[in-house]
């Protein structure tokens, strides 16, 4: 039996056992022999102690600290001659230290990206940036963390797809199984379509706020080329101008509001307002009862009108994105409540030059009516803390303490339409 593990077995025999499981436990945390262990002991254990450490007296207290420092020196100047490394292990095995322990976990992180690099080569700088402090590095050391071999077969399929970016409108399943040879591997929820909307978020910008999660993943994958299943996002559009899309032109030929698919809009390659200006509702009722209203005008007055449905879906930011680029003015009009200051502040800080319809003060206190649910505390204290273009409107909702609806307002509504029509 070698000196080590003789000298903790009669440490053991001495009631002295549990001093060495914590003078492993401060050891391994402290990186050495520093600090010390704190345990209760019987008397005949305190004696054992005292006389290996060569102590004067007996502790009073059973509740007795341990310097490390001491012990492995009383150890090293005993018969056995051994550290207390030596001892701890003898008795249990190898200690590893904090460090060392943090030091071979980071040799195995940086081995695993080595390992993706070697594997996808042109993806190497986007490996390299998992290693790094942005959005899809924090996301990719969580998966890490919880599944080392699962999150490196994610960043292997994103990997491969990155190099294939951005699609020509393929669907995302076909992508993927064409790219990674797995039709799923991207599936919403999946660790690889999770850290591919990461990478698409921070390579492309993040998505507007309130968007529900299939809508938020329709949209980045529609940056990126892909397609969900483009039909499923849908955007409210009546009367709409010039369009290199035969159907869609035929419907403004026809008349009336129709929900226009995603993946119809990618296909556009020229999507322009009547007369450059386009009227955008947050409410579908609303738009349909400017659609009815409209649609007894003479077909060259009819304005384009457009309805998010709430808060933006993928289809509708297609649709703006088309519109704002081409040049046309965009006027939107919403709900006075939390939700529709919401996204009227997002559209406005999207679109630069959007003008808000009917949304002032003025046109609040219009709309507003006695009796009507009042709003929260809570509600008030956004409001109040409400800053950008409807800052007032937001004060006078937190003043009079009720939310106000676009419906109310339609008669102006249509009275904005004609008028515009009749300055053409």
């Amino acid at each position: 039996m070698s000196p080590a593990r003789e000298a903790a077995r009669q440490l053991a025999r001495a009631g002295l056992g549990d001093l060495l499981v914590l003078a492993r436990q401060r050891v391994e945390a402290l990186d050495g022999v520093r600090g010390t262990a704190t345990l209760e002991l019987s008397p005949q254990a305190r004696e054992q102690l005292v006389s290996l450490l060569g102590w004067r007296r007996l502790p009073r207290d059973s509740r007795v600290r341990v310097p490390l420092a001491d012990l492995d020196a009383a150890l090293r100047q005993s018969r056995f001659e051994v550290s207390l490394l030596d001892v701890l292990e003898a008795d249990a095995g190898p200690v590893v230290t904090r460090r060392e322990r943090e030091e071979a976990a980071l040799a195995r992180w940086r081995g695993q990206l080595e390992d993706l690099a070697v594997a996808v080569p042109p993806a190497r700088e986007w490996i390299e940036e998992l290693d790094s402090r942005g959005p899809t590095a924090r996301w990719y050391r969580r998966a890490y963390r919880e599944d080392p071999a699962r999150a490196a077969a994610a960043a292997l399929a994103v990997a491969r797809t990155l190099g294939h970016l951005p699609a020509g409108g393929e669907l995302v399943a076909v992508f993927a199984a064409r790219v990674t040879g797995n039709p799923h591997v991207l599936d919403a929820g999946s660790p690889a379509g999770s850290l591919l909307l990461e990478t698409l978020g921070e390579r492309w910008g993040p998505v507007p706020e309130g968007l529900r999660p299939s809508e938020a993943r329709a949209l980045l994958l529609n940056r990126a080329g892909l397609e969900v299943d483009g039909v499923s996002s849908t955007v409210l559009l009546a009367y709409p101008g010039e369009v290199t899309h035969p159907v869609l032109a035929a419907m403004a030929e026809h008349g009336g509001g129709w929900p226009v698919p995603l993946n119809e809009l990618r296909r556009l390659t020229v999507a322009r307002a009547r007369r450059g200006v386009a009227h955008v509702v947050e409410n579908p009722a609303v738009f349909e009862w400017l659609v009815r209203a409209v649609a007894a005008w003479p077909p060259g007055r009819r304005p384009t009108l457009v309805a998010t449905g709430g808060f933006l879906s993928a289809a509708a930011i297609q649709l703006l994105d088309r519109l704002h680029a081409a040049g046309d003015r965009l006027l939107y009009g919403g709900d006075f409540d939390r939700n529709g200051l919401t996204i009227a502040g997002q559209l406005a800080g999207q679109y630069p030059g959007l003008e808000l319809w009917r949304m002032s003060a003025g046109d609040y206190h219009l709309a507003a009516r006695d009796g009507t649910a009042p709003l929260s505390p809570a509600d008030r204290d956004w409001l109040n803390a409400f800053s950008g273009p409807l800052a007032a409107t937001a004060r006078a909702m937190a003043g009079r303490r009720v939310p106000a609806y676009q419906e109310i307002l339609l008669e102006e509504l249509l009275t904005d339409l004609g008028a515009g029509e009749r300055k053409e």
